[in-house]
């Protein structure tokens, strides 16, 4: 113990350097390199960590550096790949005694093993959604035939059954969204939807669940909608996690209107329910997985659907807003141009996917 005690700290520094499997960094104000050790090849070609940085992660990587230099962050993690391999870069600001910046320490970490980790989830994942989806897709189509038939029409045993299919499926199609699917991406190919035909099959899903509640849904469409180029089954995600949110968030009795008119080079698509709501302070919690405003009334919170609305809505170049009060209801407002560009959006990249 007493051997310990009297490591003086270079020591301790060296032998934290020395077998670390990171690159460690200790850098003045200015990020020029004080001391190294060395771990990684591409690490070893400047004696500033600015122009490093620049070199293996891109301008973005440095911008982001930057701007944390001049913030009141003291720390910030960056992800990128550096000749080919997946690293995460953090770094720390070095206070002196009257809190000013003295310096940086950085590390640098190989993080393949844990994107493999991460990789062979989603695998997995998407492997058993994938396996869930044809079975109860067959038992939806079934019950429905049952219950369009005059002799199970009011049989509440079935109706229950199809609503239990109907949120099994809504899961299994978000899952294969969150772990597998890259929302329009560069290899999709799009055709223009008709939004009106897509909400109307939805809301065909969704009348046995809403008699359940004795809820109905208003349309105020425009006439002669524009028709957009997107992909159908992720415009068909985007409108059930819409609607499937507002039925989830309603009352029984409670009633839902489905707003869609045309706006300059694109539509507008609202749903608006008149349920629990949210406070102000509480919408950005509705984005997490497995949120719902329901939660404070002892119902179950099983959904991803706004978060999944949201990424398709980014990815397409849109815009969407929030409104809403508590036991006044909330209001989902999205706007999609006619036509968007054949790329994927900085927020859906596959590395941060990866590595959350």
């Amino acid at each position: 113990m007493e051997k310990i005690k009297n490591i003086k700290l270079k020591d301790f520094v060296d032998i934290i350097f020395r077998y670390s499997d990171d690159e460690l960094l200790v850098t003045d104000e200015n990020f020029n390199i004080i001391l190294q050790n060395y771990k990684f090849n591409f690490c070893s070609s400047t004696f500033n960590f600015s122009q490093l940085i620049s070199e293996i992660g891109g301008t973005k990587a440095m911008e982001k550096m930057y701007s944390m230099k001049y913030s009141d962050e003291k720390a910030l993690s960056i992800t990128f790949f550096a000749e080919k391999i997946p690293i995460r870069v953090n770094i720390y600001k070095i206070f002196d005694c009257s809190e000013n910046i003295n310096g940086y320490f950085i590390s640098i970490k190989n993080i393949s093993s844990e994107v493999l980790y991460n990789l062979q989830k989603e695998n997995f994942i998407s492997a058993l959604a994938h396996d869930l989806k044809t079975p109860v897709i067959a038992q939806i189509n079934t019950l429905k035939m049952l219950l369009k038939s005059e002799k199970y029409s009011d049989n509440e045993l079935l109706t229950e059954l199809y609503n239990s299919c109907l949120f099994l499926n809504r899961i299994t199609d978000n899952l294969l969204a969150k772990y597998k699917d890259n929302f329009n991406s560069p290899d999709s190919s799009g055709s223009y939807c008709d939004m009106v035909s897509i909400i109307n099959h939805s809301v065909d899903n969704l009348k046995y669940s809403l008699s359940q509640k004795h809820q109905i849904i208003e349309f105020k469409i425009s006439s002669k909608i524009n028709m957009i180029s997107a992909i159908k089954s992720e415009m068909e995600l985007l409108v059930d996690n819409l609607l499937f949110n507002a039925l989830d968030n309603s009352r029984e009795n409670g009633r839902i209107v489905v707003s869609l008119e045309n706006k300059r080079n694109g539509i507008k698509l609202t749903v608006k329910d008149f349920g629990f709501g949210a406070e102000e302070d509480e919408i950005n919690s509705i984005f997490d997985d497995y949120v719902n405003c329901a939660n404070k009334y002892q119902k179950l919170a099983h959904n991803m659907s706004l978060k999944l609305v949201r990424q398709i809505v980014l990815a397409y170049g849109g815009l969407m807003k929030v409104k809403s009060k508590t036991d006044k209801g909330m209001a989902v407002e999205i706007i999609l141009p006619v036509s968007y560009f054949n790329k994927k959006s900085d927020f859906i990249e596959r590395m941060p996917v990866l590595l959350k």
